[in-house]
């Protein structure tokens, strides 16, 4: 019964348990991960809505059966908000449409600015900076040697009790969220000014984003309609490449293109380069599969996966045009065949 389950991270978890946002398991899977096992009834978007669907279907212990454990690999927000729904979940019914854009915010860079919205973004804001200001970035772990999971437990048995503190009283923790909350509103306002031009390519697509300055991704991928994203800081002659989180994952909304495949393009660009300059393109079986610039070595995940405003950037020698005309070729040539 969902009133039976409890918590363990998943190094403690063993096989039977219902996994939330993850994979290997032989319980019950609410995941939205590639060729994830969750019953078809309960696909959805995110893995935090494949939760809200379980606990609202009215038949919840048939999928539950004697299981008494939830678990997840990962921390991250539309894990907790699955992981956390599923713990509370008369909590989760009354609150599932704002659970979900949580979810969908946290994982997929989708920001509206409607009334939920606006809570959904100080909400993940707020998750963002606590886990910051309390734990340590998503993917630290990897510089540090730690094992992911290893470091998911903390930050669970923590949030995981402040789930209704984080839902109806986020106002209180304005120290937490405030200043990326008010970046992302500052870059959509800057956005709504015609400061930035976005063009779109439907047949490869592709979005180019060029702006004056780095954009918070809550903010330039919610303007962004396709799911190839070229982002260019003009001033810096920045470019970077990226494919939206969600064509990693089973989406049940829309199809999705396959993934490119950009090494060679990376390549190209470092031979191009008339300095120490060396191109990366980080794979298609990555979670953002980027393409982006550095001076001699790859950027660590824990800093490829903050928003542009906070990663180191290096300016490219290539004419930006130029990059983006390389970029807009392959699309089309390997979409081709």
């Amino acid at each position: 019964m969902l009133v039976d389950l409890f918590f363990k991270p998943f190094s403690e978890a063993k096989n039977k348990a219902v996994m939330v946002d993850g994979h290997n398991i032989d319980g019950l899977v609410l995941s939205h991960w590639k060729n994830n096992r969750t019953p078809p009834p309960l696909k959805a978007d995110t893995s935090a809505e494949s939760v809200l669907k379980l606990v609202t279907s009215g038949n919840a212990d048939k999928y539950i059966k004697e299981l008494n454990v939830v678990t997840a690999t990962h921390f991250d927000i539309d894990g907790f908000v699955g992981v956390a729904a599923i713990l509370n979940p008369f909590f989760a019914k009354k609150n599932y449409d704002l659970l979900k854009r949580v979810a969908e915010l946290g994982d997929f860079r989708k920001f509206k600015t409607d009334e939920m919205g606006i809570q959904a973004l100080k909400i993940c804001c707020l998750i963002n900076g606590l886990e910051y200001e309390l734990y340590e970035a998503p993917f630290n772990e990897y510089r540090q040697g730690k094992r992911y999971k290893s470091v998911a437990k903390p930050k669970f048995e923590y949030f995981i009790p402040k789930l209704t503190d984080l839902i109806y009283n986020h106002e209180n923790y304005p120290a937490f969220y405030e200043d990326e909350y008010q970046k992302v509103l500052s870059d959509i306002e800057y956005i709504e000014k015609g400061k930035v031009t976005i063009e779109e390519f439907p047949k490869l697509d592709l979005s180019i984003i060029v702006s004056g300055r780095p954009l918070h991704y809550y903010a330039s991928f919610s303007y962004a309609k396709h799911d190839r994203v070229i982002s260019v800081i003009e001033p810096e002659n920045y470019v970077e490449f990226e494919h939206k989180y969600y064509t990693w994952v089973d989406i049940v909304s829309r199809k999705t293109r396959p993934r490119i495949d950009l090494s060679d393009i990376a390549d190209v660009l470092t031979e191009k380069e008339s300095s120490q300059i060396k191109w990366f393109f980080t794979g298609i079986e990555d979670t953002a599969a980027m393409l982006y610039p550095s001076e001699n070595s790859n950027i660590e995940k824990v800093n490829l996966y903050k928003s542009m405003y906070r990663r180191p950037r290096v300016q490219s020698t290539i004419p930006f045009e130029q990059i983006i005309n390389l970029i807009k070729n392959v699309i089309r040539e390997k979409d081709s065949n």
